[in-house]
């Protein structure tokens, strides 16, 4: 019996039409938001490298591209220097610097999966303790960091997988 030859969709033709298009960003604009020239959107090699590997089909994939969360903090008062709206016992910022209010700016976290629904929208907020909170209770570690706060969602939403 011959081999069949299966046709393949580029990797990035998938991010663009599934999940930057969706939302209405084009590569002009993400590389303008990243400040590099367009040919070297290098996010995108980089996720048509893995998504394009034989092992990208194995398993339980997921892939964050997540960008830099701008300014931070607006009104909370930290200091770590003075010991001003720190977490007992840290140096890290009291909790109250997470909480929504506090955030002048919001960021792209794209999530590619290999078994999840495609073109999913999540309106929640999220930080960069959300990613690591799911790490961790992936991994059933202890949490780190902000990451235990109550109010630190995972990223579930995002990796429910497709009902095929």
């Amino acid at each position: 019996m011959a081999a069949r030859k299966i046709k393949l969709t580029h990797p990035g033709k998938i991010l663009r039409e599934e999940f930057m298009e969706p939302v209405g960003l084009s590569a002009y604009t993400l590389a303008k938001a990243l400040g590099v020239p367009l040919p070297r959107v290098e996010t995108f090699w980089l996720v048509n490298g893995i998504t394009g590997s034989p092992l990208w089909k194995q398993g339980r994939n997921a892939i964050f591209v997540v960008f830099d969360e701008g300014n931070g903090p607006l009104s909370c008062a930290y200091n770590p220097d003075t010991g001003m709206d720190v977490y007992p016992g840290t140096l890290l910022p009291g909790a109250d610097c997470y909480q929504l209010g506090n955030f002048n700016d919001k960021v792209v976290m794209i999530v590619i999966t290999n078994y999840g629904v495609r073109g999913r929208v999540d309106s929640h907020f999220y930080n960069h303790y959300s990613l690591l909170k799911t790490i961790e209770a992936a991994f059933a570690l202890p949490y780190l960091g902000h990451a235990a706060d109550p109010g630190t969602h995972t990223l579930a939403p995002l990796l429910v997988p497709n009902d095929d």
